[in-house]
């Protein structure tokens, strides 16, 4: 084998050792959706409470009393991606009911699920990180004042991660593009969900109320630690192969 075949072929084996294998139906990263097109990536695609119309993807519930969620299989974070940033800019129509909006990270793929890490606004103006396991609890709340829910109002919802070990320190901004608020938790233990590929939208309405949101776009990106990383990783394997083609 030429060594310059050697280098065509290893160069794609360092590559996925850094990024790792991704299942079928799994998204790499950056991964953004205007929903101009599909939302073929989402388990909930189509089918039940959500669906792309008008250039947003929509979750229309008229009978609530539960939460469902639209989910991205993203098996990078938490593995070879540790710092993240989620973000959507959206709207929303309090027909009758206060419900809440926004993001479920490290769910399981059930699109009633109760077992993620939620981080959402509601029209009672509660921004929320809420840690849905076991009996749940609340991490942070803040009852926004600078920026406060209007029905069909423009928002942008934006959740920014940062994985040690096991530990998650997560902060969550709200903005009406003249101000933002933020709350944010450090220390969130996720030894025992880790294994929970899935992150995207959740969205809750109570029972015998109806909420229409509008999600009109989702950007999920690695932030700079860990390009930073991969870039280093790749350059070592380059590294690696000159140094085998000039021995």
């Amino acid at each position: 084998m030429k060594k310059s075949d050697i280098k065509s072929f290893l160069f794609p084996v360092i590559l996925a050792a850094l990024i790792g294998p991704l299942s079928a139906n799994a998204v790499s990263l950056p991964y953004s959706n205007d929903f101009s097109s599909d939302v073929d990536d989402f388990t909930a695609a189509t089918s039940g409470n959500y669906k792309m119309l008008d250039g947003a993807y929509r979750y229309d519930d008229g009978y609530g009393g539960a939460s469902r969620v639209a989910l991205l299989d993203i098996p990078e974070i938490g593995g070879t991606i540790t710092d993240f940033t989620m973000s959507t800019t959206l709207s929303a129509t309090d027909v009758d009911g206060d419900g809440s909006f926004g993001f479920a990270l490290f769910s399981e793929n059930v699109i009633t699920t109760t077992e993620n890490i939620i981080a959402d606004w509601s029209p009672n103006n509660l921004l929320r990180i809420h840690n849905a396991y076991g009996s749940g609890e609340d991490l942070e709340t803040l009852t926004t004042t600078d920026v406060t829910f209007a029905d069909d109002a423009e928002y942008t919802l934006t959740a920014t991660g940062h994985i040690s070990g096991t530990s998650l320190d997560l902060t969550l901004d709200i903005s009406d593009g003249s101000d933002t608020e933020s709350i944010s938790v450090s220390g969130i233990d996720v030894s025992t969900y880790l294994s929970n590929p899935y992150f995207g939208y959740r969205t809750y309405s109570p029972a015998a109320h109806e909420l229409i949101v509008d999600y009109d776009n989702l950007s999920i990106i690695p932030e700079p630690s860990t390009a930073a990383a991969l870039l280093g990783g790749l350059s070592l394997g380059m590294v690696l192969l000159r140094r085998r083609k000039n021995a």
